[in-house]
């Protein structure tokens, strides 16, 4: 099974995602935070289920959420590189990595 890594921007994704919500909803912000590692842990078992985006990145959606996971699979590793809002304009973003 691949090991699942949070890149040090995802991992701040997480926290600026809580920081927004929990004021607004904390059972909510809750919900999402927990819906977003269970769709992290998805991938061990599936990592090709995202659509890919070039050929180093996927993107996947998480469930009942409006947020999308983009990661990398890196041999025998999946790296969550970020957690983006599906309405923000994020591909530009990553194709700075590319």
């Amino acid at each position: 099974m691949p090991r699942l890594i949070w890149s040090p921007s995802s991992l701040d994704d997480l926290k600026g995602i809580d920081r927004y919500l929990a004021p607004l909803d904390g059972a909510a912000a809750g919900r999402i935070l927990r819906a977003i590692r269970a769709t992290a842990e998805r991938l061990r078992d599936y990592p090709r289920i995202g659509r890919a985006i070039e050929e180093r990145f996927h993107v996947l959606g998480v469930r009942t959420t409006p947020y999308l996971l983009i990661y990398r699979i890196i041999d025998t590793e999946i790296e969550i590189v970020r957690i983006r809002h599906a309405r923000e304009d994020w591909l530009g973003e990553i194709e700075g990595e590319l």
